[in-house]
């Protein structure tokens, strides 16, 4: 519906069937939107391992990883 108001276009609904689509989050994720994916992802893994991967987490909640390693601040040390 959205393509067809932004394209002027009236498509016709075999024209979508095979289509499929991605959802893409509106707002960039909080630690309490990535803490509650990471829980719900391990749980569902537990439940039906291999559900969710790396290959298609992103295309199930619209966030890719990174493809950086994970920086950590080791603070100072010397206490």
């Amino acid at each position: 519906m959205a393509r067809c108001l932004e394209d002027k276009h009236p498509y016709l609904r075999n024209q979508f069937y095979s289509i499929k689509p991605k959802w893409q989050p509106v707002f960039e994720p909080d630690v309490a939107t990535l803490s509650g994916i990471g829980d719900a992802s391990i749980k569902i893994n537990q439940a039906i391992p291999g559900f969710f991967g790396k290959d298609n987490l992103s295309d199930l909640t619209g966030f890719n990883a990174s493809e950086n390693p994970p920086e950590i601040d080791k603070g100072d040390l010397n206490g």
